[in-house]
This record gives C-alpha cells, structure tokens and sequence, in this order.
C-alpha cells in the first residue's frame, strides 16, 4: 500500500501498464531488478490496487483531488467513505493499512475527512492495534490514532475536543445529518429531537437504497432480503453512534439515554416449529429486541415479531420490470403471529411504495384489509402503499419510542433464541452522564 501511494501511485490504475522487460540501459541491474520485482510484486494485488486508487482520491500528490474531494457536499463526501470501506471488505490487514495511510498522509486540506474514514473504517478487532498505532514513529500519526480511539470506541480523551468548525465532532455529525437544528419538542423518552431526526434519517437513507435496489434483489427470498437490510442497518448504526456521541458532546448534553437494539433472523426449521400460547408454528422471520435503559437501569426487553413479504415479478408482462399487484399473504402464519403476540408487524418488500422504501403494517391490521379484500390471502400493493409507514418512521418512533414491544417472558426466551442463533447486535447508545457542581466563586 505504501508503494503504491507514494512510490507508484501509477500502478493503482486499473489499466496501468507494468514492467515486462529488464532493458534500461542508463540503470544498474540492481535497480532494473528492483524495479521489475515491484511490478510482479504488486500486479496480481487487485484489490490494494483498487483500494489504493480511492485512497489517492483523498491523499494524493496531486493537489487538485484531494481539494475536490473536501469541497463536495456532505453527502458525496459521505458516498467517498461507505465506498472506501466497500472496498475493504472485510480485510483486516488491508483495512489497518488504509487507516495507517488516512493517518498518516493527510495534510491541512485533507484531515478533517481522513479523519473521519478512519473512524468509520475501523472495526471493534482494531481497539488494540490502534493502541499500538499509538507508538507509531510518526508523532502526528499517535495523536491521531489516540483521537479514532476515543471517538470509535468510548475512550473519551480526559480534555474535551475543541469543537471549532472543520472538527471531527462537526464533520461526523454533517456527513450523519445532523447539521441542521430544530426548536421541535422531542417525540419519544429519548428526550432530545436532533438525536431522533438523526436515527430516523439513518434508516431512511437504507431504506429507501434497498427499494431502489429491488429491481436487481427481488427475486431473493425474504429472508435474504431482510438479512441484507439489518446487516446494512447495523453498519450505518455504528457510523451514527459515533454521530449521536458528537451531538451530545456538541451540546454539552448532561446526559443521554441508553438502548441496544438487536436483531435475529428466524431459519426456516424454527419457524415452522411450535410457538408459544398453543400456536402450531413460530411464524416470525426476525425477532426485534429492544432493551431500553435509563439512568442505568433496563426497563426490560420487548419483543417484536417481524414477517416479511416480497412483490414478485410479472414474467409475463411484456414491459419490464413489472411486478405483480399484490402480496401473498399465508394465513396460518398470519393467524399464528396474532395468537402468540399482538406485537407482530409485517415488513413489505418491492420497489417504493407510496414514498416508503420498506412499508411497514401491524399485523392485526394486515388481517382486517386483506380481508376486506377478499379471503385474506391477497394484499393489494395499492393498499399497502396507503396503509403502512415508513421503517424509519416505525423504528424510530414504535420500536425505539417502546411503543410497540411485547415484554412477555417466555416470547423474550422465545426470540433469543438458542446457543448458534443470538440476536445480533444492531445499536447501541452509551449512556453519557456529567455532574453539575455550583459553587460559590472566591472573590
């Protein structure tokens, strides 16, 4: 990686042309050998060249990329980074070496959003190599390691950031969206409206991706579709705690709320199998749990069953894509859901309906309007775009507000499921407390 950004920042290019012949005659074979080692050396690196070259975007020589890169809106600032982290894709050792470089070669144009990538590249395995970053040679490459530290892993510095305009805390909190104030009184026990504005804003932003993407993903199973929405959910999550955590400080918050949320999809196997209060199967494909805490004491989990439904497409149709004009409902899983809990909801896959990118009905009223429209098998997609709201909308404020969530005991021990299938981790909010001391001052 390092040759690439700074020695040969040419062979990044996916069409760079590499070294075959040995014939340069004002060179010593030392150097002839050297050079061709370099190029058979880093010529089968497909992916460090490709992660190199969106890496030079930012950091490199030329001064003119990185200075277009910064000046963009948030937003495409923001598409740069999800795109470097993509890239990655998995790849410990790569990604240490990316974040080293964001450290490392960003100059006074560039830092704020190197800085940045950083946080949201690196992954809870990389807490103890940034502690080792910490020694690094280069003194500028310590500090800068120490502050990813603090900002992704709750290791707040013992002297607060300085908030000035171009700081890490302002740039997490514009690329999340939060730039912008509001005077509206907040909506849920969360207690602040910036902090809801910014989770529902989050969830938008996949949703509405995922809708747009159903052209290409449709034809997968439920299941897929909805594992791949709460992996994709989970990740933004993480960049956004980092947001909710600038906020908070930003505001000198006193203190704020806690909650995790986790998620478990439900395998076909289980499904079928008994739930509980006598229903014949468990009929949910993902269990929600929320687990609230306040001023350090949990409220208690509550459950939310999730069944999921796609739009299948129109084979027939002569104009594609062309989808099919209603959802098919099962009526024993509908019935099951509505036996164990009234806590159940049905997500809606398919392009965008009504402005919603994953519409979202309680089941109860899923059963009235099929109904309605017949024997409760078929539910018109028409309808569906006027019935449901939005998954931000109902994650933000039903799931997260608590006002939706069974807390019934043996559903919780239902949906944790067994050792193999835990729920999955989805958000998590580190409560921030401050004492306040008033004093009277000495003359």
């Amino acid at each position: 990686m390092q040759t690439l950004l700074r020695a040969r920042p040419d062979y990044a290019d996916p069409r760079a042309t590499f070294e075959r012949s040995g014939d340069r005659s004002k060179e010593s074979e030392t150097a002839i050998g050297a050079r061709l080692e370099v190029a058979r050396a880093i010529e089968p690196l497909t992916k460090v060249r490709e992660v190199a070259a969106i890496l030079l975007e930012l950091l490199g020589t030329s001064g003119s990329w990185g200075d277009n890169l910064v000046s963009r809106p948030a937003e495409v600032r923001a598409a740069y980074v999800d795109t470097l982290r993509i890239a990655i894709a998995g790849d410990f050792a790569l990604r240490r070496a990316v974040i080293e470089a964001l450290l490392w070669f960003a100059d006074s144009r560039t830092a704020d959003l190197a800085q940045f990538a950083a946080v949201a590249v690196a992954e809870a395995d990389d807490r103890l190599w940034l502690i080792e970053l910490e020694t690094h040679p280069i003194r500028m490459v310590r500090y800068a390691a120490r502050a990813v530290r603090a900002a992704k892993f709750a290791a707040p510095l013992t002297v607060p950031a300085l908030t000035t305009g171009g700081g890490l805390i302002q740039s997490l909190a514009v690329i999340e969206g939060s730039g912008t104030t509001t005077e509206e009184p907040a909506r849920t026990w969360l207690g602040d409206r910036a902090v809801e504005q910014l989770i529902e804003r989050t969830i938008t932003s996949v949703e509405m991706q995922f809708a747009r993407d159903y052209e290409a993903h449709g034809d997968e199973g439920e299941d897929r579709i909805l594992s791949s929405l709460f992996t994709t959910l989970a990740m933004r999550f993480s960049f956004l705690d980092n947001a909710l955590e600038a906020l908070a400080r930003a505001a000198s918050a006193p203190r704020r709320a806690a909650v995790s949320m986790r998620y478990r999809n439900v395998d076909r196997s289980e499904e079928g199998k008994a739930g509980i209060k006598g229903a014949k199967s468990f009929s949910a494909d993902l269990c929600l749990i929320v687990d609230p805490i306040l001023d350090g004491i949990s409220l208690g989990r509550r459950v939310t069953l999730v069944q999921a439904k796609r739009l299948y497409r129109d084979h027939a149709a002569a104009i594609q894509p062309a989808w099919d004009s209603s959802f098919a409902i099962k009526l024993n899983q509908r019935r099951a859901l509505q036996k164990q809990t009234a806590s159940s909801v049905y997500f809606f896959h398919g392009p965008p309906l009504g402005g919603r990118g994953v519409p979202v009905i309680p089941t109860q009223l899923v059963a009235d309007l099929s109904e309605h429209q017949g024997s409760g098998a078929q539910f018109a997609r028409a309808a569906v775009a006027l019935a449901s709201r939005s998954l931000a909308d109902w994650l933000t404020y039903d799931a997260l507000a608590l006002r939706v969530g069974d807390p019934y005991a043996k559903l919780v021990e239902k949906a944790e499921g067994r050792p193999g299938s835990l729920a999955r981790h989805l958000l998590g909010i580190p409560t921030v407390e401050v004492d306040i001391v008033i004093a009277k001052r000495r003359e």
